[in-house]
């Protein structure tokens, strides 16, 4: 019961997280579009609060201001701007019998509002402060190799220090670890090391993880599991496990956190297990079994486990601060992104490090489990997605609508007719169906990864 009810919580928040940022980044990117229309007198029909059924609402100057059903986001109505309305009506407010700048301006002010999001939220999360593990901001000495890791194969031992990641000096943790698996979109990374004053470079041919989100290459700032206590007469103590061994491997799976250690164990459904530990110098492995706990209802093996980062700072800047941070991040991540677009296009990254609906959710709800500071990065981060993607020239998307007005311009000026209805009702269908089946694509990559 306690594991269920463990479970049911955890989805509560992901839905929770989610349903607020995709609200709040929705509901910003319809404002978008409803203002610029009515401050180009645009005949504007609806503008809502959420989906679905009108709830409640006003009538204002011809806009019927209303609360949906379903609150996520919302939706602005524009009279004439549906692709199927093509004509016939001689009112000047209608969208397609307005310039061609400002049909443009309209349809991609949502796209633009979510990128103009993307700083103040930075700068809000830099405001509001994180508490991050102090050693991302000490130098990027090793603390952990996994063995039989791409690193081990290159020859990288604990204690060697990172001094530049494809060619780009870094002096901390925070900026290595930023350079080499967040920047480096590729599964070669090239470091440049420092062991006791000799100083050599080394490959590393990232593995792509269980989960298909990120490249292994074995390096870590500190030891990733350490035991704290072993309980008498446990699976863990007949296996002779011991307070202060780091567990760095389950069967064939490293381990990098304790939610990895946690889960692995629920999943088993109480076969052996192989854990993998470094113990004094020498590295071991031991077989044990998980028993059911009655009273807890879920599988157990009887240690305490201590995450590597005990040492925590807390991270506040300044409005100045935060502001000149906030755009910093805004470019880099918009840099990102487009390098990414670019990686997979020309095969270079894979598809399965897309992320769907679903892990989506579970990242806005463990954002705001950590703290609004993390929501809002988080956000930040979202909301610049959300916008480049929604200019990308797909059909059934903003940036689609524009390429479509722009064309049927095009069309207009050299036949003197316009685009035909029916080829612009098809492009509409194509989109459509080009964004289902993005869209299942990226949830079944969701729950293959959430499977492991």
């Amino acid at each position: 019961m306690a594991e269920w009810l463990d479970r049911l919580w955890g989805i509560l928040v992901y839905v929770v997280g989610f349903v607020i940022m995709f609200g709040i980044l929705v509901f910003f990117h319809e404002l978008g579009h409803f203002l610029v229309a009515k401050a180009l007198r645009f005949r504007v029909e609806v503008f809502s609060l959420g989906f679905g059924p009108r709830v409640w609402g006003w009538r204002r100057r011809g806009t019927d201001y209303r609360i949906s059903a379903v609150p996520l986001g919302g939706y602005v109505r524009v009279a004439g701007m549906d692709p199927s309305e093509t004509g016939g009506q001689s009112d000047p407010r209608i969208f397609y019998n307005r310039p061609l700048w400002q049909q443009m301006a309209v349809v991609v002010a949502g796209g633009l509002i979510n990128l103009a999001l993307g700083p103040l939220c930075f700068m809000t999360a830099y405001r509001i402060g994180f508490q991050e593990p102090a050693f991302l901001n000490r130098p990027p000495a090793l603390g952990w190799v996994y063995p039989d890791s791409p690193a081990a194969r290159a020859g990288l031992r604990i204690g060697d220090r990172v001094r530049r990641v494809n060619d780009r000096l870094v002096t901390t943790w925070r900026e290595a670890h930023r350079a080499i698996f967040i920047e480096n979109l590729r599964p070669e990374v090239d470091l440049e090391v420092d062991r006791d004053g000799s100083v050599f470079r080394v490959r590393l041919q990232g593995l792509l993880d269980a989960r298909g989100g990120a490249f292994f290459y074995g390096i870590a700032p500190l030891p990733p599991v350490v035991v704290d206590r072993v309980e008498a007469g446990s699976p863990a103590a007949q296996a002779d496990l011991r307070p202060g061994d780091v567990i760095y491997q389950i069967d064939d799976d490293p381990v990098e956190s304790l939610s990895q250690v946690q889960d692995r164990i629920q999943r088993s459904q109480g076969r052996s297990m192989v854990f993998h530990v470094y113990r004094q110098g020498t590295f071991r492995s031991v077989t044990l079994q998980p028993v059911w706990d009655a009273q807890l209802r879920r599988l157990r093996v009887g240690v305490a486990l201590r995450p590597p980062a005990t040492e925590y700072q807390r991270t506040r800047l300044s409005w100045g601060e935060a502001w000149r941070r906030g755009w910093h991040d805004t470019f880099w991540t918009i840099g990102l992104i487009f390098r990414a677009l670019r990686n997979l296009v020309t095969g270079e990254l894979s598809i399965k490090t897309l992320s769907g609906p679903i892990l989506i959710a579970q990242a806005a709800g463990q954002a705001l489990l950590i703290g609004w500071a993390r929501f809002f990065q988080l956000m930040g981060l979202f909301t610049i997605n959300l916008g480049i993607f929604n200019l990308l020239p797909i059909p059934a998307l903003d940036g689609g609508h524009a390429a479509m007005i722009l064309l049927s311009a095009l069309v207009r000026a050299l036949t003197g007719r316009p685009l035909s209805p029916r080829v612009r009702e098809w492009v509409a269908i194509i989109g459509m169906v080009l964004l289902l089946g993005l869209t299942l694509l990226v949830l079944t990559l969701d729950v293959l990864k959430l499977r492991g």
